[in-house]
């Protein structure tokens, strides 16, 4: 009589271990993107209880170094923000509200002086932009997904640029390049691919 009451309350117990270890289950997603602002990267996300399981923090990352004749990119990209789900909790339909550090390096080649008649110089510029970022989007598929984003960013560029020129006699200048502007909307558009766990 108490051999069948054992094991009818473990089963209970498995059972509803099995339902807490599946309602908690997949809230990690990590994946790779490609687009527009980041080109290619990282991302990642955690689905909190917060606001009935909708809420998730979300972080993106990239990095790309280029060559182009005498010109060499680098571009780093991060990316902090939230996630809400409007219908479901941790899938489907969300909203997303960010902020973006977008960093580039610029090092240049046969530079010519400004002020002399140096030539053969090399010299860098760092160009820092700040994005306030909008975007609309879907978490598609379960353990493995696909989620594509659309929207836009408000992007702060500094009015000026210094370049740091360097010549072959070690004399140095500082040259500046202006913008076209200080405030600008840019499109975002992103396709990602991940599995969650």
């Amino acid at each position: 009589m108490l051999r069948p009451l054992i094991y009818c309350t473990l089963l209970v117990a498995a059972c509803c271990l099995s339902e807490l270890s599946h309602a908690q289950e997949k809230k990690v997603r990590i994946g790779v993107s490609v687009g527009v602002p980041n080109i290619a990267g990282f991302h990642g996300e955690y689905v909190t209880p917060l606001l009935n399981n909708r809420f998730a923090p979300m972080v993106q990352a990239s990095f790309l170094s280029a060559t182009f004749s005498d010109v060499e990119v680098k571009v780093s990209y991060i990316e902090l923000g939230g996630n809400y789900y409007f219908f479901k909790e941790g899938k489907g339909l969300y909203g997303n509200i960010s902020y973006g550090r977008l960093s580039t390096e610029v090092t240049f080649s046969d530079l010519d002086s400004e002020t002399t008649s140096r030539t053969g110089g090399t010299g860098s510029a760092d160009l820092t932009m700040s994005r306030f970022n909008f975007k609309l989007g879907a978490k598609l598929g379960n353990g493995f997904y696909f989620r594509p984003e659309i929207g836009y960013a408000l992007t702060y560029i500094p009015e000026t640029v210094e370049i740091r020129a360097t010549f072959p006699d070690n004399s140095t200048e500082i040259q500046q390049e202006e913008l076209p502007t200080a405030v600008g909307i840019g499109l975002i558009f992103t396709l990602g691919f991940g599995i969650a766990f």
